[in-house]
């Protein structure tokens, strides 16, 4: 009787495989294809995690101000109502426009925010230690047109530290410029109610003025936009956020999954893990996206400078904090103003 049913099941089970193939061969399912779950694309490597994927990100908002702005009174971008932002992953639009759901907006001069990171973020020599990313992007496509609104990153080891600046460069005939000097010095940055747009006062602010002491003035001319805009570095909202799994840095996704411009070869991956994506630092002077990575600014604890001691260089080992603040009062008049926008900060995976 075993032996019977054993035949019965052998003989439907074949017909099943024949049926399911005109030519009778049998059908061996292959590897998902791009746009399928699961696909990887050819010569893809995962960078190397060395922490859980939650490490990445900030554990947590510990302070934050947001100063005068045209989107201090959006419930969208308030940091009081959009802490959980701030530790999630970046969400990209790409190169030709921002994902601006994922945003939280500093207002003008002075307004800032404080990210803890734990375990502390190391200092890893001659490489890209943290990404921070906001809502820069190439206008029209075009890298050499760059719409940034930046803020100054300034980084601490702990709570009894002092908060160090790093370094704010512009790139002069292929070398660093930097825009801080032993002759710089921090400035207390006042508003009065009513002086601006009324409804550009922050709503959680009960007082008719506030004051920002301590806040590096960053020039008029690196913002907005311009046939050539300046190239930056060491500063947030200056690079563009990728979408989420374009592996060739072109700007967009095919919703195939395959490369969107058909050149390079490189396959796009919408199914990628963020911490896979958004971890891998950009190269900071190149005004193209490199290709793996998710975009945004890339930042060097070796940049760091002391206040304090006239700006001269002060690397340290490690720091628990970064903080973002908002450098101009500039006002334009198409959206308002060049308030500093972040999306995330995270930390970079190394080689």
């Amino acid at each position: 009787m075993i032996r019977r049913i054993a035949t019965i099941l052998t003989s439907v089970l074949a017909l099943a495989l024949w049926m399911a193939c005109s030519d009778g061969t049998v059908a061996v399912p292959g590897p998902p294809g791009p746009g399928e779950i699961g696909y990887v694309p050819q010569g893809w490597v995962a960078p190397s995690l060395l922490l859980e994927a939650a490490a990445y990100l900030p554990a947590r908002v510990t302070e934050f101000v947001q100063a005068p702005g045209v989107h201090a009174r959006n419930s969208s971008f308030r940091i009081e109502s959009n802490e959980e932002k701030l530790l999630d992953w970046p969400e990209g639009g790409g190169v030709y426009a921002p994902e601006n759901g994922s945003l939280v907006s500093l207002g003008m001069a002075g307004g800032y925010v404080v990210l803890e990171f734990d375990p502390p973020l190391e200092n890893y020599p001659g490489a890209t230690d943290f990404i921070v990313f906001g809502n820069a992007y190439f206008q029209g496509g075009a890298s050499d047109r760059v719409w940034q609104e930046p803020g100054t990153v300034w980084v601490r080891e702990d709570e009894d530290s002092e908060w160090l600046l790093l370094a704010p460069a512009v790139l002069v005939d292929g070398g660093w410029e930097s825009l801080a000097s032993a002759s710089s010095e921090l400035q207390t940055v006042s508003y009065t109610k009513g002086s601006n747009d009324p409804d550009w006062w922050p709503m959680e602010e009960d007082s008719s003025t506030m004051d920002f002491p301590g806040v590096f003035m960053l020039p008029d001319s690196i913002y907005g936009q311009g046939v050539s805009s300046p190239v930056l570095r060491g500063l947030a909202d200056t690079a563009p956020t990728l979408i989420r799994g374009d592996l060739s840095g072109t700007g967009a996704l095919n919703d195939s999954g395959r490369d969107d411009d058909g050149i390079d070869g490189e396959d796009d991956y919408p199914g990628i893990d963020p911490a896979w994506f958004y971890t891998v630092p950009d190269a900071p002077g190149d005004r193209d996206i490199r290709k793996l990575s998710g975009g945004g600014a890339s930042m060097d604890l070796d940049w760091a400078l002391s206040p304090s001691a006239a700006f001269a260089p002060a690397p340290p080992v490690r720091v628990k904090f970064v903080k973002i603040v908002s450098g101009t009062k500039l006002l334009n008049g198409a959206v308002g103003d060049y308030s500093c926008e972040v999306d995330a900060v995270v930390r970079a995976v190394h080689p």
